[in-house]
């Protein structure tokens, strides 16, 4: 079992990487967790982790500076950086230190699982270098990983001679893959593309990177009609898969790590494609820009086909908008969750609205919308949502939407010292009289009490933040009278405020 370290000043990005490797590689590695580059040198002198995945900047000693302690110690470790700033220095810093990639921040983790992946296959592969003797057939996946990673003393002579220094090499990415095609699989993958480039390309290496599928062909790019030609030639290597088929072109054997890198980052667009597919939008480096779906004026419809009980207009809204995202060359995938995360966010408010105790999308709403691996999956996400809301406003009586709607505007209000029971009363459509009474039929307490209770909390949480002066609390709360406020707080608590505050 081979040691992994996550080296990061967030709990919550440790815990993260850590949960999604457990799942990603059950049984592969041990995982190891530092919160600084001090901590994480430390534990590489105790430990000797194999792999290790660090972030950039952190307090007391970044993760460049780890990372050159620990070159001079545990020169085979396999660095992964991750960083929230994409800075040209610090990837060149990271490259002189031999790093097997630099994720930039905020992690996609099945960006990160694939490096980890690589990774592995690099230190496997290493570890059957010192062994011996070698197959063929193992010298050859060798050679391989060293010319997609740039390891060129393990590069032998018989391939390095046969890819020319300016030689054009395309690199071919298949992934999405339900399980490791097999050795001669690889060897008809590498066939078809012979035939399909007949005569033009006459070297054709393909192997395994973490989960993709790599082909590496020494030939001009081919254009129009060959490539889609060869794209299905590809494709039908993979029978009954959702293969998703990308390519870079890389300018001989140091551009190779490169192309990969662009050709798997062109990955993230399979999101689009249930099916098995070519994607070639991106091959010129032309990105759809990212429009702005979620205008005032669709808010504005949206919240209003909510408000009118039209749940079925909304939802087709929300679908409409989306898919204006879709057409190649597609946004990322990542915009079109962001945009769905904004209109459920509208949508939220305007069930609220309607008396729904929604405080807006949460935690786990949003991780529901970034597990979809398809479009589809995603769409199915937002209308569930939405069905889920519609069905709960919808089996609220009007006097639970009327006592909520009286509890949103005194949480709403509470700080402004002339809010009033008769302003609250208007404000929702309802007499001072008939509000009063309902609520006390219902909750058992008088507006006033709710009032007085949400405004003492509220000083509550104020006072326990030495920085807020009990002189102004009051006037935070609503109460601008300190004697008054001081009075009311003692009634409610016990207390007086320089009391709590103790």
């Amino acid at each position: 079992m081979l040691k992994l370290l996550i080296v990061d000043d967030e709990a919550l990005v440790r815990d993260g990487i850590a949960l999604a490797l457990k799942r990603e590689c059950p049984g592969e590695l041990a995982i190891l967790k530092a919160a600084s580059g001090r901590e994480g040198l430390a534990i590489c002198e105790r430990e000797q982790p194999e792999i290790i995945i660090s972030d950039v900047r952190m307090p007391q000693m970044n993760g460049l500076d780890m990372a050159r302690a620990l070159v001079e110690r545990q020169p085979g470790a396999k660095l992964i950086f991750i960083s929230a700033y994409s800075e040209i220095a610090y990837y060149r810093a990271a490259m002189k230190l031999h790093a097997v990639s630099f994720v930039e921040k905020p992690i996609v983790l099945e960006e990160l699982l694939a490096e980890v992946r690589r990774a592995i296959e690099l230190i496997v592969a290493e570890r059957r270098m010192s062994e011996a003797p070698l197959s063929d057939a193992e010298r050859e996946e060798i050679a391989f990983l060293s010319l997609l990673h740039n390891n060129p003393e393990r590069i032998p002579a018989s391939v390095r001679d046969r890819l020319a220094p300016d030689c054009p090499i395309q690199v071919f990415v298949a992934g999405r893959l339900r399980e490791t095609p097999a050795a001669p699989r690889l060897l008809a993958v590498r066939e078809a593309a012979l035939r399909a480039l007949e005569p033009d390309c006459s070297v054709a290496l393909c192997g395994m990177d973490g989960r993709n599928c790599v082909l590496l062909l020494a030939c001009a790019a081919p254009s129009g009609r060959r490539l889609q030609a060869l794209s299905r030639a590809l494709l039908a290597c993979f029978p009954g898969e959702r293969a998703f088929l990308t390519r870079a072109e890389a300018r001989g054997i140091p551009g190779i790590p490169r192309a990969l890198e662009a050709a798997g980052a062109r990955q993230v667009y399979r999101f689009f494609y249930p099916q098995a597919h070519f994607y070639a939008a991106g091959d010129g480096g032309v990105i759809r820009s990212q429009p702005n779906v979620c205008t005032p004026e669709f808010v504005a419809e949206l919240t209003g086909a909510i408000e009118q009980r039209q749940v079925r207009r909304a939802a087709r809204l929300m679908e409409d908008g989306l898919r204006r995202l879709c057409a190649p060359p597609e946004c990322p995938p990542e915009h079109v969750r962001l945009t769905a995360l904004h209109m459920l966010e509208a949508a939220a408010g305007a069930f609220s609205r309607l008396g729904l105790e929604l405080e807006g999308v949460r935690p786990a709403d949003w991780q529901a919308l970034s597990a979809p691996e398809t479009f589809d999956a995603l769409l199915q996400v937002v209308r569930s949502a939405l069905e889920k809301w519609a069905s709960a406003a919808d089996s609220m009586d009007e006097s639970g939407r009327s006592i909520y709607q009286i509890k949103r505007e005194i949480e709403k209000n509470y700080a402004d010292p002339g809010f009033s029971i008769a302003q609250l009363a208007s404000r929702i459509h309802l007499s001072e009289s008939y509000a009063g009474n309902l609520f006390k039929r219902k909750t058992g307490m008088t507006i006033g009490g709710y009032l007085n209770a949400v405004r003492m909390e509220r000083a509550k949480q104020l006072l326990s933040d030495p920085s807020n002066k009990v002189a102004e609390v009051g006037q935070k709360v609503g109460i601008e009278n300190t004697d008054y406020f001081a009075r009311r707080f003692k009634q409610y608590t016990g207390m007086t405020p320089s009391e709590y505050r103790r």
